[in-house]
């Protein structure tokens, strides 16, 4: 009899717990959670192995002080030395045409000429007018009287190439000896007339 009731209880036992734990709530455990990944800062650093020390660099030597800069002397050029200014001399055929001058006498043209030759001072800077001093033709010859000096060093070349283009190219220079008070030469030029020729004149000394 015992042993029946204890059967009984058993099975009603059982009956009556499973209804109850399927009733209760299963218990969800929560999965599992994945270790945060550490930062990269926060990483244990590997112990850095031992390094030996790195060899001493040689010392470089000093760079010595750089010397003032001193400006380069620009070369002088040389001054030009100053211009000799030569005193006129005896040139042409003077001989010639100082004898035909003064063997000759005076023509009905002679005015005209003197007149053509007084035109060429003022004409050009290196012929003023006040370096003339006195014009005088005669048949074949003209003689031209100027005064020369330092300040007008070509008046006499100027003279030369205008009067030799005006009337021939038979020109001959006949330098005085004393200056005037202004320190001027008196200077003589002779010109072949045109429509003569050199060799008329030799041949009056021819002759002679």
């Amino acid at each position: 009899m015992r042993w029946w009731m204890l059967a009984l209880g058993a099975c009603l036992f059982v009956l009556l717990l499973v209804p109850w734990r399927e009733r209760r709530p299963a218990r969800v455990d929560p999965p599992p959670t994945e270790p945060e990944p550490v930062a990269a800062s926060e990483e244990a650093e590997p112990e850095a192995e031992p390094t030996e020390p790195a060899p001493a660099k040689p010392a470089e030597p000093e760079e010595p002080a750089k010397a003032t800069a001193r400006p380069t002397p620009v070369p002088t050029q040389p001054k030009d030395p100053p211009t000799v200014i030569m005193v006129p001399e005896a040139a042409g055929p003077l001989a010639e045409l100082r004898g035909a001058y003064e063997a000759d006498g005076p023509t009905s043209d002679t005015a005209d000429v003197e007149r053509t030759i007084r035109d060429l001072f003022g004409s050009i800077p290196e012929l003023p007018v006040d370096s003339l001093r006195h014009i005088e033709c005669r048949e074949r010859v003209c003689k031209v009287d100027i005064w020369w000096s330092e300040k007008t060093p070509h008046v006499y070349m100027a003279l030369a190439m205008t009067v030799s283009a005006q009337q021939s190219h038979y020109v001959a220079v006949d330098p005085g000896t004393e200056r005037n008070v202004d320190d001027e030469l008196p200077l003589t030029v002779y010109v072949l007339r045109a429509g003569h020729e050199l060799e008329e004149l030799k041949s009056d000394d021819t002759a002679e």
